[in-house]
């Protein structure tokens, strides 16, 4: 950590401060990042399969209901289809 010249100390974060890494830190770490991301982009996979289950949930109990018009039954049918192609790509990463 650095700070500004000019500026007294003061504890906490402060737009003063500012986080530097000289070069041998840079080629010692250089791939260091790759095993956060790995977790990361997991993470987010998960997530956006829970998502899609739960719109998928939410899709087939509209799909459930009687009033629907035949052309609203066929739009949410080729919805259900996608979503599932979604979900199992998603499954197929994790």
């Amino acid at each position: 950590m650095s700070k500004r010249r000019n500026t007294g100390y003061a504890s906490g974060s402060s737009r003063h401060w500012v986080k530097t890494k000289c070069l041998d830190w840079k080629r010692e770490n250089g791939e260091r990042w790759r095993v956060f991301e790995k977790k990361a982009r997991a993470q987010r996979a998960r997530d956006q399969l829970k998502k899609k289950r739960a719109e998928l949930a939410r899709v087939l109990e509209r799909l459930a209901d009687q009033d629907l018009s035949p052309g609203m039954a066929r739009e949410l049918r080729k919805h259900v289809a996608a979503l599932e192609r979604e979900i199992a790509e998603l499954e197929g990463e994790a």
